[in-house]
């Protein structure tokens, strides 16, 4: 059975940061009576909040914010919190930000992580501050993926919802306008192995026998099922453990994954509860559920062709499994081809003195039955050439029977 994997993007749902050093929790400050919220413009200057542009640094897969410098923010109420948020969103090839990946929340919490930095109670009318450097990596519980482009925004705040700060939400999702100052850092790429070519997505596509990883052709007998491994996945970025794509982050891909016989009209492989086992073939939610398509893959389970699916299958009959991945922004596709053989086929089957259960019996050329069908249901004789019954052959009458002369696949 195929599984459709969401990517585990590794998000920091609670990276708080204690300011240390800095005197902000500062009290010697103006106060204006109280109003229903906030104006952080409160101060004669206006608000001010600025940084250095996000650095990535490699050696320790983190992102940097230096020289963060906030001002003259205030607020004319008396029971209110003063902060910065610093948001982490992930984006997608087309520079949108990504909605629906393993993200905090809908838009426009769509958040990979939130910082909150914490200032007290203050209005600080006249007065400016400056945080040196702020660390955004492991070891806050934020994984940094390869590849992966994300924006960074940078939020001052002065609100009476005292609850805010513990909440991994937005400014402007939960604050009135007046009460916060957002500043949009920009875009940083985070290139660890070099793998992926300007933030391009890469197409990972292939299928094989699934024990070997051996994509050579294979000849087994006419009743094995087959265990194949199949993957089918455009991924935008690639996250610990590197190339472990179950761990990755997609891109929006259409996936088709099918067989063929000898041949012929090619059959979409399917799943009852997904509609093409492994997702869905177009776009990039899943019909079943909000989650994010991550594509096909078999790591832990196999796709399991099942030898019954060959209504007939000759000696050399040749089944082609393909699968083929297409990537929605870059309209690239690649596909993989995998053929197995079914051979050791039964020329002549005899189905003399046999209880004869709900099933298809199938031979290349002959069957010979004196068997006793003896299971209410369907019972088939499936023959490339003769079907033979002699006088103690017999069909109860509520058994539905059927004989078909077919050439075998």
């Amino acid at each position: 059975m195929l599984k459709l994997m969401e990517n585990n993007m590794m998000n920091d749902q609670s990276a708080h940061y204690f300011i240390v050093g800095l005197a902000i929790l500062f009290y010697s400050c103006f106060y204006i009576p109280a109003s229903a919220q906030c104006d952080i413009n409160t101060c004669i200057r206006s608000a001010s909040l600025t940084a250095s542009p996000p650095v990535f640094n490699a050696a320790n897969r983190s992102i940097q914010i230096n020289d963060i410098t906030f001002a003259n923010a205030g607020c004319n109420d008396g029971d209110f919190i003063l902060g910065i948020d610093i948001y982490v969103f992930q984006l997608l090839p087309n520079n949108s930000q990504i909605r629906n990946c393993n993200v905090l929340a809908p838009v426009p919490n769509n958040l990979l992580g939130v910082v909150h930095l914490d200032l007290g109670k203050a209005t600080i009318c006249g007065q400016s501050f400056e945080i040196e450097q702020v660390i955004i990596g492991t070891n806050t519980g934020f994984e940094i993926c390869d590849g992966a482009r994300y924006q960074i925004e940078m939020a001052l705040y002065a609100t009476t919802d005292v609850n805010f700060r513990s909440l991994d939400k937005t400014v402007d999702s939960e604050l009135n306008s007046s009460e916060y100052l957002l500043t949009n850092l920009g875009i940083i790429e985070a290139n660890i192995t070099n793998t992926f070519n300007n933030g391009q997505p890469v197409i990972a596509t292939e299928i094989s026998n699934w024990a070997t990883r051996s994509n050579t052709t294979v000849i087994v007998p006419c009743n094995q099922d087959v265990e194949i491994y199949a993957q089918g996945q455009s991924i935008i970025a690639d996250c610990t453990p590197f190339g472990d794509y179950s761990n990755a982050i997609p891109s929006e891909m259409v996936n088709s994954f099918s067989y063929a016989v000898n041949g012929g009209t090619p059959v979409i492989i399917e799943n009852s509860l997904t509609g093409s086992s492994g997702g869905q073939l177009s776009g990039a939610i899943s019909s079943i559920n909000s989650a994010c398509y991550g594509g096909i893959i078999t790591d832990m389970i196999p796709y399991t062709f099942d030898a019954s699916n060959l209504a007939n299958a000759c000696g050399g009959t040749e089944v082609t499994f393909s699968i083929s991945t297409t990537d929605v922004f870059t309209n690239q596709t690649k596909t993989a081809e995998y053929t197995v053989i079914f051979d050791s086929c039964v020329p002549t089957l005899t189905l003399n003195n046999s209880a004869l259960n709900n099933a298809v019996y199938a031979a290349e050329q002959t069957i010979n039955s004196a068997g006793t069908i003896t299971n209410n249901g369907a019972v088939v004789f499936q023959a490339g050439d003769q079907v033979s019954l002699n006088n103690n052959f017999t069909v109860p009458s509520n058994t539905n029977f059927a004989v078909e002369i077919a050439t075998c696949q």
